[in-house]
């Protein structure tokens, strides 16, 4: 997808990484492409197939420019001596593991990058020059040590794809982030309850991964901000429901209108509080699509569950923590 070599139908609305995924079947069915185990982590991975790569190899044009799309460098020092002789301006996959960090110029010197992953534990900060690579389309710094995203970043407009090291961001997100109107995916993921969200990230309506939503009292953070992300997929954590004022409000953040959730993660703010039927109205109004597989409900502080959860019929898993008053589920 970063390459630009999915690309979605015009006859349907179905999504890029479907029809990836098709082609990745493809691949895969027909031998070029095999599957290996990491048996140390217990996941899996992709390669090719060490004969489709030699015969690859084989028949691709010296000539070819696609030879020097993709680069992947191991120091800086080694980044150093190969930009002024080797690097050409048009590179268009670029992977780093930085002994240093990360200068301005180092950047500008690849303004037709599609994918730039950064790592290394001494990239401490992601320079201003990120904004004028207007081209990228993922940005992979999960593996640095950069806590914080200048306000540039919000210039890519063209970015599907950002992955940020869980937990690591100090602060906020940058206050633009709203602009990034391509992002598709936000793979990050924080225990702090306070973090803000970027303000207005129903803007945002490509996106379909979001770890977590920490509803706000400030304006453009409210639950409101989820109703108009009708691709969101897989697992999502909102928090802070208490701030939420009833059902209506509940109501949309429009769950029930998103098929493709896996996973829904309810808290409420722990500790000590008055039982409050608005609580139970807000369970209600957050009624999931009934293709949700798991549940978890924290702190909830009303005396009943709502009776949707009689209506999941695809649910495989159901968590209830600290929900004191609650003594029994719908039947």
């Amino acid at each position: 997808m970063a390459e630009g070599f999915v690309q979605p139908y015009r006859q349907n609305q179905r999504l890029m990484e479907e029809i990836g995924g098709d082609y990745f079947m493809i691949l895969l069915q027909n031998s070029l492409l095999e599957k290996v185990e990491e048996s140390w982590r217990g996941t899996y991975y992709y390669k090719m197939h060490d004969l489709v790569h030699d015969f690859a190899k084989s028949i691709l044009n010296p000539e070819s420019s696609n030879q020097n799309r993709y680069l992947a460098l191991g120091s800086f020092e080694g980044l150093a001596e190969n930009t002024t002789r080797t690097i050409p301006a048009s590179i268009r996959t670029l992977f780093l593991h930085l002994e240093g960090g990360v200068s301005t110029d180092m950047l500008l010197r690849f303004k037709c990058l599609h994918v730039l992953r950064l790592s290394g534990d001494d990239v401490e900060s992601l320079p201003s020059s990120i904004g004028k690579l207007l081209h990228l389309r993922l940005l992979d710094i999960s593996s640095s040590g950069i806590r914080s995203l200048p306000e540039s970043l919000c210039k890519l407009y063209n970015l599907q794809t950002l992955t940020i090291n869980d937990y690591a961001l100090e602060g906020s997100f940058p206050k633009r982030m709203s602009d990034l109107i391509s992002l598709r995916h936000l793979n990050y993921n924080h225990y702090n309850v306070e973090l803000k969200m970027p303000v207005q990230m129903g803007l945002l309506t490509c996106l379909q991964t979001l770890k977590f939503f920490n509803v706000s009292q400030k304006r453009g953070c409210g639950i409101e901000e989820l109703g108009t992300l009708k691709y969101l997929k897989g697992s999502l954590s909102i928090r802070n429901l208490g701030l939420v004022k009833g059902k209506e409000a509940a109501k949309q953040a429009k769950l029930f209108e998103k098929p493709d959730l896996s996973d829904l993660v309810f808290k409420w703010e722990s500790g000590d509080r008055e039982s409050d039927n608005r609580e139970e109205d807000v369970l209600e109004g957050l009624q999931p699509h009934p293709n949700l597989q798991g549940l978890e409900i924290h702190s909830f502080m009303g005396n009943k569950f709502p009776q949707w959860l009689i209506n999941l019929s695809k649910l495989e898993t159901l968590r209830i923590e600290d929900c004191e008053r609650c003594s029994e589920l719908p039947h």
